[in-house]
């Protein structure tokens, strides 16, 4: 029997169906404490960042922030995108229609207007991969998914609001062409590790070699994270299973997150969100309208009243 891998990369989930419409953000780098996290903050309509007190440490004057992603922020100035240091000083000037977050020393940039193609610059604004791609992700253990768009795929572009259908390809880090990678070099590079694929309708979980280890049984399957991973049950249910298959949290839960420093995100029957611990125990009872990824560095992004907020491990307001 021949099986499709599929690979699910996700931005981590941000709630309900109708909050699903929201522009995800990239998930942003850990930092250490010698170069502690700041968070992407919204002020009447303008970014910044605060540190993990709440303390504003760059004024919110940006039209659009990314996170901070190998030192540096993309950050939108009329019309324009450019990058700051920590310090809220410009490394890269406002010059790009569009910039992604650095990811292995390059970025993805349409350097001209909205319609050009994707090309890659380094830390140093230097065109390093000139633009000639449709579809462009960022780097991940040296290599890059990129893509040339079918003839298809402009008309439809062209006539509806959906993105481009492109015919993916691979390159690395200077711009070469390499094969398709295998599943536990492009994904995570860690031994053992267990990718989600489907079959149908259908999420199961296959190995490196693409061996199913866990049959597709689940209507939704996430990617395992702190050896576990969330799944949806027939039930419309979601819950936590280990690397067996087996549920280590039961599902009962509307939605679910990925664990992340030992707590994940869940969205309870009413609709609200919190967030549970590994042995299924709410530790901050629903309150937020959805829940932005999980903690990093003692703080969470969450959405109250209509607007994002962040929250510490007890539940406290820090923003």
């Amino acid at each position: 029997m021949l099986f499709v891998i599929h690979l699910v990369v996700f931005w981590p989930q941000r709630g309900s169906l109708a909050q699903d419409r929201v522009v995800e953000k990239p998930e942003p780098d850990n930092r250490t404490e010698k170069h502690p996290s700041l968070f992407d903050i919204e002020v009447d309509g303008k970014s910044g960042f605060i540190d993990k007190f709440g303390k504003i440490m760059i004024p919110p004057v940006y039209d659009k922030a990314y996170p901070f992603s190998e030192g540096l922020a993309a950050v939108e100035v009329d019309g324009k995108w450019g990058y700051i240091d920590r310090s809220g000083t410009f490394a890269i000037e406002p010059q790009f229609a569009e910039a992604a977050p650095f990811s292995q020393g390059r970025a993805r940039v349409r350097i001209g207007s909205h319609n050009d193609l994707f090309g890659y610059i380094d830390v140093e604004a230097n065109v390093v991969i000139k633009p000639q791609f449709d579809c462009a992700e960022s780097f991940r253990a040296g290599i890059a998914k990129v893509g040339k768009a079918t003839l298809a795929g402009h008309m439809i572009a062209r006539i509806a609001d959906v993105g481009i259908e492109c015919v993916d390809s691979y390159i690395d880090l200077d711009g070469n062409p390499v094969a398709a990678p295998k599943p536990e070099y492009y994904a995570s590079q860690q031994p053992g590790a267990l990718f989600p694929y489907n079959e149908g309708e259908l999420f199961g979980y296959v190995d490196a070699t693409g061996k199913v280890v866990i049959a597709a049984q689940f209507l939704y399957a996430g990617e395992f994270s702190e050896e576990l991973a969330v799944v949806c049950d027939r039930e419309m249910r979601y819950g936590y299973i280990n690397e067996k298959g087996e549920f280590i949290i039961p599902p009962k839960f509307s939605r679910g997150n990925a664990f992340a420093s030992g707590l994940a995100g869940v969205q309870f029957e009413d609709g609200l969100w919190g967030f549970i611990n590994r042995d299924g125990e709410t530790v901050i009872p629903g309150t937020y309208h959805w829940v932005h990824g999980g903690f990093r560095d003692g703080l969470a992004s969450v959405a109250y009243e209509k607007r994002a907020r962040y929250i510490d491990r007890d539940g406290n307001w820090v923003w």
